[in-house]
C-alpha cells in the first residue's frame, strides 16, 4: 500500500503538491486525471522518489519513502516517464535496463535477469522482436517495449505517465487491458491519463487532482455520477455496458 500523508512537493522554490493525502492499493489500477500543470507527473515523481517531498510522509507498504536508497525504491517502484528517447539498442537490451536496480557486483546481467526480462517481452507480445533495434520500430511497439522494461523491473507498484500517448485507438485499448490485467495480478497500477473515457474504462479507481491537491477520489461509476468532472473539466460522461462516453 502507498500511504501519501499531507505531502508538499514541487521544483526548487515552486510548490506543485500542497498537502495531498491519498491512499493508493495494490491489485487496483488507479488513473491520475486532471487539468494541465495541476501535478499529476509531479506525483509520479514524487512517488518514485526522484523529487524530494519537503512536507508530509510517504510510506511504501508501511516504510518511509526517505529512508530508503535509490536502489532500494527500484526494488518497490518502477516510473515510467511521459517523454523517452530511442536510445541506440536492442529490445532486449532496454528491457533488461529494468533489471539494473537488482545487479550485484560485478553488475552483469545472471539467468534470473534474463529470464525475467523474456517473461516480459512475452506478456507483451515483442519476444519476436528482441533482437531487433528500437529504432526500427513503431511508437505503439516501441511503448510496449518500456512497458516490458517497467515490468522486467518486477515491482509492486508500477507508475506510467501517459502511457497511451501517441497510440493509435487499438494499441491504446490493448494497452489499457493489459495494464488492468497486471493489477488484477496483485500490481499497484497508477496512470497518468489525458483521455477520460478511456480511463474511466479500465480504472478501478480515479483520483482528480487540482491545483496540487486531490479534488475528488472514487470509483468510475462514483465519479461520473457526480458533478466533479464537470466541475473540474467542464464535461460529462456517461456509461453504456462499462464503456465511457462523452456526453455532447
Amino acid at each position: 500500500m502507498l500511504e501519501i500523508r499531507n505531502i508538499t512537493s514541487g521544483y526548487n522554490k515552486k510548490t506543485v503538491l500542497d498537502g495531498l493525502s491519498l491512499t493508493l492499493s495494490g491489485g487496483e489500477l488507479t488513473s491520475v486525471i486532471g487539468p494541465n500543470g495541476c501535478g499529476k507527473s509531479t506525483l509520479l515523481k514524487t512517488l518514485s522518489g526522484l523529487i524530494p517531498h519537503t512536507n508530509g510522509q510517504i510510506l511504501i507498504d508501511g516504510v518511509p519513502l526517505n529512508t530508503l536508497n535509490k536502489k532500494e525504491t527500484a526494488t518497490k517502484i518502477s516510473y515510467l516517464a511521459q517523454e523517452k528517447n530511442c536510445p541506440d539498442m536492442t529490445v532486449e537490451q532496454l528491457v533488461l535496463h529494468g533489471r539494473f536496480s537488482r545487479l550485484g557486483f560485478p553488475f552483469a546481467y545472471s539467468d534470473t535477469d534474463r529470464v525475467a526480462a523474456e517473461k516480459a517481452m512475452d506478456r507483451l507480445g515483442i519476444l519476436p522482436l528482441a533482437e531487433s533495434p528500437l529504432s526500427s520500430l513503431s511508437g505503439g511497439t516501441r511503448q510496449k517495449a518500456y512497458v516490458a522494461m517497467a515490468l522486467a523491473q518486477d515491482t509492486d507498484y508500477i507508475l506510467l505517465d501517459e502511457p497511451a500517448a501517441y497510440l493509435d485507438i487499438s494499441a491504446q485499448l490493448e494497452l489499457m487491458r493489459l495494464l488492468k490485467e497486471l493489477a488484477a495480478s496483485g500490481k499497484g497500477i497508477i496512470a497518468v491519463m489525458h483521455d477520460l473515457p478511456l480511463a474511466f474504462s479500465f480504472s478501478d479507481r480515479i483520483l482528480v487532482m487540482s491545483d496540487g491537491s486531490a479534488a475528488a477520489v472514487g470509483s468510475p461509476e462514483e465519479l461520473c455520477s457526480s458533478d466533479t468532472l464537470q466541475k473540474i473539466f467542464g464535461v460529462s460522461l456517461t456509461c453504456d455496458s462499462q464503456t465511457y462516453k462523452y456526453v455532447y
